[in-house]
């Protein structure tokens, strides 16, 4: 799978929207499968955006994650990501 960093875009702006500050339970997105979800959770934690867990069993296609919640570069992330003139030259 590739990295989709317009997926990686959405999950960090739909946590940073949450009223808790803990990424939504179930987080969904439209146009995305749980399996694209879960691998790029698990990206971002690896890149140091978001904390969480890492869920992968062997039964799983892909390494698979549970957001919980941004990190200080997750919210420094976010913030260059809403400006779309920003966010167009960056990918």
């Amino acid at each position: 799978m590739k990295r989709d960093m317009d997926l990686i875009r959405k999950l960090v702006l739909a946590i940073e929207e949450a009223p808790t500050g803990y990424a939504p339970d179930n987080l969904t997105l439209e146009g995305y499968t749980t399996e694209q979800i879960g691998y790029h959770a698990h990206l971002m934690i690896q890149a140091g955006l978001a904390t969480g867990s890492d869920v992968t069993t062997m039964g799983n296609g892909s390494p698979r994650a549970i957001l919980a919640s941004l990190t200080w570069a997750g919210h420094e992330f976010a913030e260059a990501a809403r400006d779309e003139a920003r966010w167009k030259k960056a990918i």
